[in-house]
């Protein structure tokens, strides 16, 4: 399976929360693939902590999205709310057997592939309505609240992330 193409993160400062919601998924995705780098090289001790703090990333997110944000989605569009929460707990599923993988060094290359290909299809879905609704509707103050949370975050997981190449 050849890698999936992940666009480097771009966000800056001016942007609001819908391109700070994309450029966290794409960070998520961008450190997956550096995990799957690292359990290729067979480094369980780097892997561990590695996965641990990306763990951790992936949570700030959706728990930005449950508190913040599918709340007032769901008042307005109670299916495309219902459906992110169920891709998140699924996602979440997914995150609790790999950490029992990567924690017991067991982990393997296909169940982070396939960690990979949820939070792919979790952007893309989320791209597709979320974001945007997020940048027309969601009141201000939690635009505002979405948009420090995850900044916040995203500097943590660029901290995870391979240094670019040329």
């Amino acid at each position: 399976m050849e890698p999936l193409a992940v666009t480097p993160l771009r966000a800056k400062e001016a942007d609001g929360p819908r391109m700070l919601l994309a450029e966290h998924h794409r960070g998520l995705q961008l450190t997956c693939q550096a995990l799957i780098a690292c359990a290729l090289d067979g480094e369980p001790g780097l892997l561990l902590v590695r996965f641990r703090r990306f763990e951790h990333r992936v949570h700030d997110y959706i728990d930005v999205e449950w508190e913040l944000v599918l709340p007032e989605l769901e008042s307005a569009n109670p299916e495309e709310g219902a459906e992110i929460r169920e891709q998140h707990v699924d996602l979440r599923a997914v995150m609790y057997r790999v950490a029992i993988d990567v924690e017991l060094e067991h982990a393997r290359v296909a169940s982070l592939r396939h960690l990979l290909a949820l939070l792919v299809a979790l952007a893309n879905r989320e791209a597709g309505l979320l974001h945007p609704w997020v940048e027309r509707h969601l009141p201000m103050r939690l635009r505002r609240a979405v948009y420090c949370r995850l900044a916040a975050s995203l500097w943590k997981l660029a901290a995870l992330l391979p240094p670019p190449t040329s």
